[in-house]
């Protein structure tokens, strides 16, 4: 349940329609379903209510329209989501509900989204001149590869560690000696406490993604382009600061 505030209802869309954009993220231990069927609710302050169903994807964007006279003179509105279906988990993240995102300028989307790309693109460069400078020139390639396609999937693999937190996978029964289960239990506290550093220390590249916003139409905040500047900056800066200090190590050496 979201309850918001301060909503402008001059900035609305046209036809008397307005607009809630949310991502949704599969929570079922094994997986679960790719797609599943929702029902929001949109409530004003005065009672009045719409209720829609909508068809998610996890990981997508969905956009669900609802009549704008619902929200009340100070900009206040409730939305309630809750699956159809109990036998698949869903769910969505607090940060992950725009209301009310106007249609963007195409040309400016794109121009946004090519800064992201352009940004994406030097965090890749940095990383593989850093890796050039005690690697050889095709494993420092390799590594920008790596870097592309590993930082693609942080989130997926933030997903596995928590499910392996949550459901206890990966966890060896009792029974099994004392030997085996204490080397076992100690090599599955080792892979999940590598893979928890692993996606909270390597760059998320998924930042940079924003095509899905642009075939949307949804407009794409300068906060974002900011914050991602930002986030490439930090990884440039100490991905150049290791690259310096190795050389210069090489260099006396």
């Amino acid at each position: 349940i979201w309850h918001w505030q301060g909503l402008k209802r001059k900035s609305l869309l046209q036809e008397g329609k307005a607009e809630a954009i949310f991502r949704v993220i599969s929570t079922a231990a094994k997986g679960g379903a790719r797609r599943t069927e929702l029902k929001v609710l949109c409530i004003s302050n005065n009672g009045e209510a719409e209720t829609g169903k909508i068809v998610v994807e996890d990981d997508k964007p969905t956009q669900f329209r609802f009549d704008r006279r619902l929200i009340d003179d100070k900009g206040r509105l409730q939305i309630e989501i809750s699956r159809i279906n109990p036998d698949y988990a869903i769910g969505v993240e607090k940060e992950a509900l725009r209301i009310l995102a106007s249609p963007g300028n195409f040309d400016l989307n794109f121009l946004k989204a090519s800064l992201l790309l352009l940004f994406e693109f030097i965090l890749i460069i940095v990383v593989t001149v850093m890796g050039s400078t005690f690697l050889s020139s095709l494993v420092s390639v390799s590594l920008g590869l790596f870097t592309f396609l590993a930082g693609h999937m942080v989130n997926f693999l933030k997903g596995v560690v928590k499910t392996i937190v949550t459901t206890g996978l990966m966890t060896v029964p009792h029974g099994h000696g004392p030997m085996v289960h204490g080397e076992s239990q100690w090599s599955t506290n080792l892979f999940k406490f590598f893979l928890h550093w692993f996606t909270e220390l390597f760059p998320d590249l998924q930042r940079f993604e924003v095509s899905s916003s642009i075939i949307a139409g949804v407009d794409i905040p300068l906060r974002v382009v900011r914050d991602t500047f930002l986030y490439m900056s930090i990884y440039a800066l100490a991905a150049f600061t290791v690259a310096c200090l190795i050389f210069r190590f090489r260099q006396f050496k």
